[in-house]
C-alpha cells in the first residue's frame, strides 16, 4: 500500500521489492515468473537483476485497453480524478507497449475470466519449449 506521505518512487520500489520476495518465495531455481505489471525501464532492470541472480526465468506482460475498458465502472473499480489523469497519462506514455515486453496483451472487451485464459493460452505458447 502505498504512503501518500511519502515519494512516489517508494510506493514503486515497495511494490517492485515485494513482487520480487514473492516471486522467489513461490519458485524454487530455475524456474519463471511472469510480470505483468506497469513497467517503467527502470522497473524491468531491477527485476532481471533481482530475478537472474537465483536463476528465474522472466516473462515481461505488457496489458493493453483503452481508458473507456479500463475506468468501466462495471470492473467493480471506481478512481479518483487523479487515479483518471494517471491512467490517461500513463497510456499516453506507452505502459501497454513497452518495448522490453515479451508480450504485449490486449485485454480490450474481455471479462477477466476471458482475459486470463486467453493469456495463459499465449504465455504457454511463449514459454513452451
Amino acid at each position: 500500500m502505498s504512503d501518500p506521505n511519502r515519494p512516489w518512487f517508494c510506493s514503486i520500489l515497495q511494490t517492485s521489492r515485494a513482487i520480487v520476495r514473492e516471486g522467489e518465495r513461490h519458485l524454487q531455481q530455475g524456474k519463471c515468473v511472469v510480470i505483468a505489471y506497469p513497467l517503467t525501464c527502470m522497473n524491468w532492470i531491477y527485476f532481471r537483476r533481482k530475478f537472474n541472480e537465483n536463476n528465474i526465468r522472466m516473462v515481461f506482460v505488457s496489458l493493453k485497453a483503452s481508458y473507456e475498458t479500463i475506468t468501466d465502472t462495471r470492473r467493480g473499480r471506481h478512481f479518483d480524478v487523479g487515479e483518471h489523469d494517471r491512467i490517461q497519462d500513463m497510456i499516453a506514455e506507452g505502459y501497454d507497449a513497452r518495448a522490453f515486453s515479451d508480450i504485449v496483451f490486449d485485454n480490450n472487451g474481455f471479462d477477466f475470466g476471458t482475459a486470463l485464459s486467453r493469456l495463459d493460452a499465449e504465455l504457454r505458447r511463449f514459454i513452451a519449449p
